[in-house]
């Protein structure tokens, strides 16, 4: 059964920003800016994450990176807007799992936080997934869209095609990227490492992950082509407006 979620729970006051990436398929792009400034349409990624972060409710982001990291400090420093932005450093990469801890630590605000991967663009209003979370008394939620097929889809009797599916969506729902995570969650967290291979996976077998389904605008910019179609869904007006409905399985 399908739920509907609007966010009338605030979202938390700090939120983390995991920019560590290289974007080596995104080159030569990255040769000279980390992944989370890439342009989309003339913006960086992570000037469209920070605006929606703050749309959404934030008054604090602590961005966690390593590679290039001055052009990170050199795009704060020159941005404007009310977020109070915190700049980490790692001395090391520490894995996206690592980088969220040490976020945390450097916040020191407690309570629950929103983290996002730094290449992630979505319209949704990011303070449903923290009232998913709070809702249904998990240790953290997780953006859940849906798959689409990197290939397209033969319907075949025998063999004959009857129907060709170009890169059609799927029935399988994948990681977003974007996460609330309450105390809990964080506590469990690794100084090194990936959530997703220990944190997540052990919250999972507790029943203590819960996930938000949303169908709206989402990309993962990971390479050219994805960069082309987040453009592309720019020009048709995404991600400058806040989707505020999205569902979670109950």
């Amino acid at each position: 059964m399908e739920s509907p979620v609007r966010p009338h729970v605030a979202a938390p006051a700090a939120a983390i920003v995991i920019a560590g990436g290289k974007g080596e398929r995104l080159r030569p792009l990255t040769n000279t800016r980390p992944k989370c400034l890439v342009e989309v349409a003339g913006r960086p990624i992570l000037d469209w994450q920070l605006a929606s972060l703050e749309r959404a409710g934030v008054e604090r982001v602590a961005i966690i990176g390593h590679y290039l990291f001055e052009a990170i400090e050199a795009y704060v420093a020159g941005r404007a807007g009310h977020l109070r932005v915190d700049l980490v450093r790692e001395e090391r990469p520490l894995g996206r799992g690592g980088a969220i801890k040490l976020g945390y630590r450097e916040l020191g605000t407690g309570g629950s936080v929103l983290a996002l991967n730094g290449d992630i663009l979505c319209e949704l209003d990011l303070a449903a997934i923290e009232a998913l979370r709070v809702e249904s008394g998990t240790a953290a939620a997780i953006l859940a869209v849906p798959m689409r097929s990197p290939y397209g889809i033969l319907e075949l009797e025998q063999s004959s095609v009857i129907a060709f599916r170009e890169k059609p969506l799927l029935e399988h729902w994948i990681n977003g990227g974007i996460y609330a995570l309450g105390e809990e969650a964080l506590d469990q967290c690794r100084d090194e490492g990936d959530h997703e291979d220990s944190t997540f996976p052990d919250l999972a077998s507790q029943g203590r992950l819960s996930a938000l389904r949303f169908s709206g605008a989402w990309r993962s910019i990971d390479s050219l082509k994805d960069l082309r179609e987040a453009e592309e869904l720019v020009a048709a007006g995404a991600f400058a407006r806040q989707s505020l409905v999205a569902s979670f399985a109950s």
